[in-house]
């Protein structure tokens, strides 16, 4: 059945916010925080000169992963718009996640020694 174009923008934003919400917050919150229970139940430890920053950054940069994101949108809805919606909330959660990745890598990793 057709969804009324009124309701498809109304979860349109939803979809977008969503999306965004899980790549860029969801994805690094978990991996940052299942890394620091298994650091601190001493199952795994940090690489040498790695600090919790540098896990930040790599934890941040899991959400430029789109590629499942998006072939999930496509088997999740069949609104045509609905799906276009939705990915832009992963591209743009992807561009950020790029972004702050980058800077957070640029800003706080330890200089090599030459």
């Amino acid at each position: 059945s057709e969804v009324p174009r009124a309701l498809v923008g109304f979860l349109a934003g939803r979809v977008i916010l969503g999306f965004f919400v899980v790549l860029f917050f969801g994805k690094p919150l978990c991996l940052l925080s299942m890394g620091w229970v298994l650091v601190r139940w001493g199952v795994g430890r940090l690489p040498a000169g790695t600090g919790w920053t540098q896990m930040l950054a790599i934890s941040i940069l899991s959400g430029l992963g789109f590629t499942m994101a998006v072939f999930i949108n496509e088997l999740a809805f069949d609104d045509v718009a609905v799906r276009e919606q939705a990915k832009l909330g992963i591209l743009f959660a992807s561009v950020l996640a790029a972004t702050l990745g980058a800077l957070l890598f640029r800003f706080f990793s330890r200089k090599a020694v030459a």
